[in-house]
């Protein structure tokens, strides 16, 4: 697990402004998997934080690297949504000088 997964930070302005952002230069291909696979939107915000609030305190964490800024984990989890269902690949760091984690990117790997 994240480490103080209660602590676990999700900037909303991350997810409307790059994931779920169709017209982000870099985040767009994500938000357009998120659209396709579980017709999640920018107006979608909400559920998806929520979503990764309670997958880190319900999925196992895998610690993949550590360098001066911090300890990186990735996360997988999956997210139904009426009839659809896809894996969601997350990735957190806990910085160096703090004791819990913040989202860096979440996106859809299957369905």
């Amino acid at each position: 697990m994240l480490p103080n997964p209660q602590l676990a930070v999700v900037d909303f302005q991350k997810l409307v402004g790059y994931v779920l952002n169709q017209n982000h230069d870099r985040g767009k291909h994500k938000a357009r998997l998120f659209a396709s696979l579980l017709n999640i939107t920018v107006d979608d915000a909400p559920e998806l934080e929520a979503a990764l609030h309670d997958a880190v305190h319900h999925y196992p964490a895998i610690q993949i690297q550590a360098d001066i800024y911090g300890v990186q984990y990735r996360l997988d989890f999956e997210l139904k949504r009426g009839e659809r269902q896809a894996m969601l690949r997350s990735f957190w760091i806990v910085r160096t000088s703090e004791d819990f984690a913040r989202l860096v990117s979440v996106f859809p790997i299957s369905n």
